[in-house]
């Protein structure tokens, strides 16, 4: 049951956050570029950042186990919110 509800907040936590970059590349990019803009979206945080993260993952649980995965993807993710917060609040979208 908790697999079930884990998997439900992620699908939806997902589709929230596709929804919402796929927003900003429109407000950010007009006209032809928008095709562009969601061509950089799409190869960055799928492709580059999926082969590099599934890399360092791969490393990490190789030297330190679970425990070390886990706190890396736990920092990446606190420094990305931060990099977000950053940025975001000079953006006027």
């Amino acid at each position: 049951m908790a697999l079930i509800i884990a998997q439900t907040f992620h699908a939806a936590s997902f589709g929230l956050y596709h929804a919402v970059a796929l927003h900003l590349i429109d407000s950010l990019f007009h006209g032809t570029l928008r095709s562009r803009g969601q061509a950089v979206y799409a190869a960055t945080s799928q492709g580059l950042g999926g082969a590099l993260g599934a890399l360092v993952a791969g490393l990490t649980w190789t030297i330190g186990g679970a425990f070390l995965s886990y706190m890396l993807s736990s920092v990446a993710v606190v420094l990305a919110m931060l990099v977000a917060w950053w940025s975001f609040r000079k953006l006027r979208v």
